[in-house]
């Protein structure tokens, strides 16, 4: 996930200042991406959903808290 706007400054402290109880006005993208296992370098890209959030999130987790699946031929996102 990649917020095309400014982002907010991190702060000293677990929390950085309470909750976030709006979602944020920016624009993200949300992209899946292969990596090579023994160099990290990308193998390919692809962006699967751009615009604003539509939900807040909990401070300590991000929209990219996700985990991708493979069956082998294919990647399944949530």
């Amino acid at each position: 996930m990649i917020n095309t706007g400014s982002s907010e400054e991190p702060k000293k402290g677990l929390y950085f200042g309470w909750d976030r109880p709006k979602a944020p006005e920016t624009v993200h993208q949300w992209k899946v991406l292969c990596l090579d296992l023994k160099t990290g370098s990308i193998l390919w890209e692809q962006q699967v959903h751009a615009g604003k959030p539509e939900t807040p999130i909990h401070l300590k987790s991000s929209y990219a808290s996700e985990t991708p699946v493979t069956d082998g031929k294919r990647v399944y996102c949530y």
